[in-house]
């Protein structure tokens, strides 16, 4: 799966600061990345609020995935990448990262293993509140 980096590291960037030290060290600063049918849907929690989003991939890849894997290590690699970033799954568990002539190996988890997570069923927005209103 192939993706603009710059849409990979906005949505990481948000995923990243969500998400959290777990209770569960596997899980730590752990976001669920899943790839299919040509989008990538990030979902990151600390377990009091979660952030899902999903981005389309320039190119869809070979076969669908679902894992966890340190999104601080992903983000950090995204913000160096050119102007692509290639995502794959080794069934060894690892997400191989590729760009241009870098790469990185991502130990990763099944996404089984992450916390379920409630959905809005209209997929819209939940709540809002006025950012000046936590200011005070």
């Amino acid at each position: 799966m192939k993706i603009e980096s710059k849409k990979l590291v906005k949505a990481l960037s948000g995923a990243v600061r969500c998400a959290g030290a777990h209770t569960l060290p596997e899980l730590s600063n752990g976001i669920r990345l899943r790839g299919q049918s040509g989008e990538l849907a990030i979902t990151a929690t600390d377990l009091e609020i979660s952030r899902s989003l999903v981005i389309e991939a320039e190119e869809a890849g070979e076969q669908p995935f679902d894992l966890v894997v340190d999104g601080a290590l992903l983000l950090k690699f995204a913000k160096g990448a050119g102007a692509q970033v290639s995502l794959s799954f080794d069934f060894g568990e690892k997400l191989l990262v590729k760009s241009g002539r870098s790469r990185i190996t991502l130990k990763a988890i099944s996404g089984d293993l992450y916390p379920f997570l409630p959905v809005s069923k209209d997929r819209g927005e939940v709540s809002s509140i006025d950012p000046e209103a936590l200011r005070a």
